[in-house]
């Protein structure tokens, strides 16, 4: 065999396995129809500049799928009604984990459950993983035991409706503007509010989804108002999103930052406070409780975390934050007044 000719046939064989390797990528990421197949085949044929009939190309990807049955040791499912490919599993494993990554999978997998955000992907990044992972490293996987467990059920009954999902995260992506109605808990009448927003950021804190935007102004029965203020909206009270073609600049916007000055006890502090706030300090007293200085972007949620120390806890400071705490401490008490009164 000349040189000439054993290097041709060298490249045609990786060749090959390049191609089953990209038939082989497609499939790990869910079924694939024929039709998809065949157009990776025809595509590695035209980057070598070869001219094949669709004959040869569903000739080649037969051929292909035996290669990967045989070679890779993969199972499909086909429906035929639809000529539909779907990956079972890869006996020749095509990645593998050490155990410290396999605990960090294992972590994704328990946590992030049911209703927890990112549930469906991070569920289908397990099960692709799992998939190319020798069968000994899946079962060590589905046996992991004693991960650590974070809480990130969804705390409410809150329905999102797909459509306003994907309009909020088109208006984020595109900076664009987003009109939407709102409907607000500490509203008497229970009617929700038009709003205007310039949306920033979606995330999950305290088991609920929000939005936070730049709020531009609201209307209602009562009239139109402009806010001009970053408000925090639970994702799951709006309805009827519109895109609007109006764009903003990004980050144009930054939270109002608001002083936030508490106390708390010796028996809290004493082993060291929790820095939940932004630009937190801490100064330990001659009594081992600690005053705690920070910043607030969002006084309503802070100070409602900081009543989880009880009694424990005293707001010194900022205006703004002593105020608000006293108005809330005062509400509740009247409240437990109200129903000894009555009681």
């Amino acid at each position: 065999m000349s040189k000439q000719k054993a290097l041709h046939d060298r490249r045609s064989q990786w060749r090959v396995v390049l191609r089953c390797l990209s038939l082989l990528q497609r499939l790990m990421q869910g079924p694939a129809t024929t039709s998809e197949l065949k157009k990776i085949v025809q595509r590695e044929a035209e980057e070598n500049a070869e001219d094949v009939l669709d004959s040869a190309i569903l000739k080649r990807l037969e051929e292909d799928r035996r290669r990967l049955r045989e070679t890779f040791e993969c199972e499909f499912d086909y429906d035929r009604r639809n000529e539909l490919y779907t990956l079972v599993s890869v006996g020749r494993a095509l990645i593998d984990l050490p155990p410290e990554a396999l605990r960090g999978l294992a972590f994704l997998q328990v946590t992030f459950h049911e209703t927890a955000p990112m549930a469906q992907e991070i569920k289908s990044l397990v099960e692709i993983l799992g998939r190319a992972m020798p069968s000994t490293r899946q079962k060590q996987l589905s046996n992991e035991r004693g991960m650590v467990e974070l809480d990130l059920r969804a705390g409410d009954d809150d329905d999102i409706n797909e459509l306003v999902w994907d309009k909020v995260a088109e208006a984020i992506k595109h900076a664009r503007q987003l009109k939407f109605k709102y409907l607000s808990p500490g509203r008497e009448d229970g009617l929700p509010v038009n709003h205007r927003v310039e949306p920033q950021r979606t995330y999950f804190d305290d088991n609920h989804f929000y939005l936070q935007a730049y709020c531009i102004e609201t209307e209602s029965s009562n009239g139109r108002y402009s806010q001009q203020k970053i408000w925090h909206y639970r994702i799951g009270r709006i309805s009827e999103p519109t895109l609007l073609e109006t764009r903003f600049v990004r980050d144009s916007h930054s939270p109002r930052e608001y002083d936030l000055i508490y106390q708390l006890d010796a028996a809290i502090a004493r082993r060291g406070a929790t820095r939940r706030f932004a630009k937190t300090t801490l100064e330990v007293q001659l009594d081992k409780s600690a005053i705690v200085r920070a910043v607030s972007y969002d006084l309503f949620s802070d100070l409602r975390t900081l009543l989880k120390y009880g009694a424990g806890c005293r707001v010194l400071g900022g205006e703004e934050a002593l105020k608000e705490m006293k108005t809330l401490i005062t509400q509740m008490y009247q409240r437990y007044q109200d129903n000894a009164d009555n009681a």
